[in-house]
């Protein structure tokens, strides 16, 4: 389901854009540092201060919102059910629960945090949209999902590491010239390669459990 949004909402945002005959979306009354919260104190400490002060309030709201998830998925019956409908249907079914409705409730929530991703992205540098600006942050935030198993807090970790890998493929570029371009594969890279560990130490683990 996550793929098939990934490729639909692209779709959907470029229709909108060729019917207001527009390649892009500017608030031109506007700049980049209204939306950005300074702490203070915090923004004087070199290094630390623009690692956490200088972002956008959903920056931050993502951070409180890892922990919010993981409390509704491990800590509610809401959470217990979806978890108990994506892992086993027919269970549900037997439990007397509406399976589609516990589907679309979860879908429509990954979607709302999908669609605060995008806000974030079009406002904290251009304050602007255009079409495809994602440029395939949506697949490694799968990657990031399926290398989590689906927990809130282990997958932000690992979208941690893929946007350490993509900050630095964009400092590097910056230093590259004409060879910029190269270094737009360094997250790609590493995600295939931590994918790749993951699914060998799964692999091992199970059959480690069966022949237990």
């Amino acid at each position: 389901v996550g793929l098939a949004i990934n490729m639909l909402v692209p779709a959907v945002a470029g229709f909108v854009l060729q019917y207001m005959q527009s390649a892009n979306i500017t608030l031109t009354w506007k700049n980049v540092a209204d939306f950005k919260i300074h702490i203070p104190v915090i923004d004087k400490i070199p290094i630390l201060g623009d690692i956490l002060s200088g972002h956008t309030p959903i920056t931050y709201l993502a951070f409180i919102g890892i922990g919010l998830i993981w409390l509704l998925m491990y800590r509610t019956k809401f959470g217990i059910y979806v978890r108990v409908v994506g892992e086993n249907e027919d269970a549900a079914r037997n439990m007397g629960l509406n399976t589609n409705k516990y589907r679309y409730l979860a879908i429509s929530l990954g979607a709302v945090c999908c669609s605060l991703a995008g806000i974030n992205l079009a406002l904290e540098r251009m304050v602007l949209f255009t079409n495809n600006m994602t440029a395939g942050r949506g697949f490694i935030a799968i990657a990031a999902i399926y290398c989590g198993q689906g927990d809130p807090i282990s997958s932000a970790m690992y979208a941690i590491v893929f946007g350490a890998a993509r900050a630095l493929a964009v400092n590097m570029g910056l230093y590259a010239g004409p060879a910029a371009a190269l270094f737009d594969v360094i997250p790609y890279v590493v995600m295939s390669i931590v994918l790749t560990i993951v699914s060998m130490l799964k692999y091992r683990n199970n059959k480690v459990r069966g022949f237990h």
